[in-house]
Protein backbone atom coordinates (compact mmCIF):
# COMPACT_ATOMS: atom_id res chain seq x y z
CA UNK A 1 0.00 0.00 0.00
CA UNK A 2 1.35 3.38 -0.92
CA UNK A 3 1.56 6.14 1.32
CA UNK A 4 -0.87 7.61 -0.74
CA UNK A 5 -3.27 5.37 0.44
CA UNK A 6 -1.87 5.11 3.83
CA UNK A 7 -2.77 8.85 4.49
CA UNK A 8 -6.23 8.28 3.17
CA UNK A 9 -7.08 5.60 5.40
CA UNK A 10 -6.08 7.49 8.28
CA UNK A 11 -8.42 10.84 6.78
CA UNK A 12 -11.10 8.39 7.27
CA UNK A 13 -10.53 6.53 10.07
CA UNK A 14 -10.51 10.19 11.76
CA UNK A 15 -13.03 10.98 9.96
CA UNK A 16 -15.36 7.88 11.56
CA UNK A 17 -14.21 8.74 14.56
CA UNK A 18 -15.41 12.29 14.20
CA UNK A 19 -18.55 10.60 13.94
CA UNK A 20 -18.63 8.80 16.76
CA UNK A 21 -17.25 11.55 18.96
CA UNK A 22 -20.36 13.56 17.91
CA UNK A 23 -22.89 11.04 18.14
CA UNK A 24 -21.01 11.76 22.09
CA UNK A 25 -18.51 8.46 21.74
CA UNK A 26 -15.26 8.72 23.46
CA UNK A 27 -13.42 6.90 20.92
CA UNK A 28 -10.00 7.12 19.13
CA UNK A 29 -8.43 6.13 15.75
CA UNK A 30 -5.88 2.80 16.32
CA UNK A 31 -2.56 4.09 15.83
CA UNK A 32 -1.04 2.16 12.55
CA UNK A 33 -4.10 1.04 11.57
CA UNK A 34 -4.74 -2.09 13.73
CA UNK A 35 -0.80 -3.12 13.19
CA UNK A 36 -0.28 -2.98 16.41
CA UNK A 37 -1.62 -5.12 19.75
CA UNK A 38 -5.06 -3.34 19.54
CA UNK A 39 -6.88 -4.80 16.31
CA UNK A 40 -9.37 -2.66 14.24
CA UNK A 41 -9.37 1.18 13.42
CA UNK A 42 -11.26 2.92 16.00
CA UNK A 43 -11.69 2.03 19.44
CA UNK A 44 -13.55 3.50 22.38
CA UNK A 45 -12.01 4.84 25.67
CA UNK A 46 -15.03 3.78 28.06
CA UNK A 47 -17.49 0.14 27.58
CA UNK A 48 -19.51 2.10 25.44
CA UNK A 49 -18.51 0.12 21.90
CA UNK A 50 -17.64 -3.81 23.51
CA UNK A 51 -18.61 -6.03 22.04
CA UNK A 52 -17.77 -4.52 18.91
CA UNK A 53 -14.66 -4.68 16.52
CA UNK A 54 -14.79 -1.65 13.66
CA UNK A 55 -13.13 -2.32 9.90
CA UNK A 56 -12.97 1.25 7.80
CA UNK A 57 -12.39 1.22 4.56
CA UNK A 58 -12.57 4.27 1.97
CA UNK A 59 -11.80 3.19 -1.67
CA UNK A 60 -13.38 3.17 -5.12
CA UNK A 61 -13.54 -0.44 -6.14
CA UNK A 62 -16.19 -1.93 -3.23
CA UNK A 63 -14.30 -5.33 -1.75
CA UNK A 64 -17.19 -6.00 1.02
CA UNK A 65 -16.22 -10.34 0.90
CA UNK A 66 -12.35 -9.20 2.03
CA UNK A 67 -13.16 -6.60 4.25
CA UNK A 68 -15.43 -8.77 6.11
CA UNK A 69 -13.09 -11.59 6.08
CA UNK A 70 -10.55 -9.16 7.90
CA UNK A 71 -13.10 -7.83 10.33
CA UNK A 72 -14.28 -11.51 10.72
CA UNK A 73 -10.17 -12.67 11.31
CA UNK A 74 -9.25 -10.21 13.37
CA UNK A 75 -12.46 -9.52 16.24
CA UNK A 76 -12.06 -11.60 19.47
CA UNK A 77 -13.94 -14.02 20.71
CA UNK A 78 -17.89 -12.71 21.14
CA UNK A 79 -16.94 -9.51 19.35
CA UNK A 80 -18.75 -8.43 16.53
CA UNK A 81 -17.36 -7.81 13.73
CA UNK A 82 -18.71 -4.18 11.82
CA UNK A 83 -17.00 -2.73 8.37
CA UNK A 84 -17.72 1.20 7.91
CA UNK A 85 -16.76 1.92 4.46
CA UNK A 86 -17.60 4.67 1.57
CA UNK A 87 -16.46 4.69 -1.78
CA UNK A 88 -14.23 7.87 -2.66
CA UNK A 89 -15.53 9.47 -5.68
CA UNK A 90 -19.21 9.17 -4.58
CA UNK A 91 -21.65 11.62 -4.26
CA UNK A 92 -24.89 11.42 -2.62
CA UNK A 93 -26.55 9.21 -0.55
CA UNK A 94 -24.06 6.19 -2.52
CA UNK A 95 -21.58 8.17 -1.19
CA UNK A 96 -22.47 8.26 2.28
CA UNK A 97 -20.46 6.16 4.62
CA UNK A 98 -22.52 2.77 5.68
CA UNK A 99 -21.77 0.42 8.04
CA UNK A 100 -22.20 -3.67 7.61
CA UNK A 101 -22.52 -6.06 10.79
CA UNK A 102 -24.02 -9.37 10.76
CA UNK A 103 -27.82 -9.89 10.58
CA UNK A 104 -27.86 -11.43 13.66
CA UNK A 105 -26.38 -8.59 15.59
CA UNK A 106 -28.38 -6.28 13.95
CA UNK A 107 -31.40 -7.72 15.10
CA UNK A 108 -30.23 -7.49 18.82
CA UNK A 109 -29.16 -4.31 18.33
CA UNK A 110 -32.87 -3.17 17.32
CA UNK A 111 -34.45 -5.41 19.30
CA UNK A 112 -32.27 -3.37 22.53
CA UNK A 113 -33.68 -0.18 21.37
CA UNK A 114 -37.34 -1.67 21.15
CA UNK A 115 -37.09 -2.93 24.90
CA UNK A 116 -36.27 0.95 25.69
CA UNK A 117 -39.19 2.13 23.84
CA UNK A 118 -41.54 -0.15 26.12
Amino acid sequence: MGSSERRKGAEYEREVAGEFRAAGFDVDRVPNSGGLKVKGDIKANDSSLDGLHLECKRQEILALPKWLRQAHDEAEPGQTPVVIFRQSKQRGQIGESHAVLPLAALIGLLGEVKMTEI
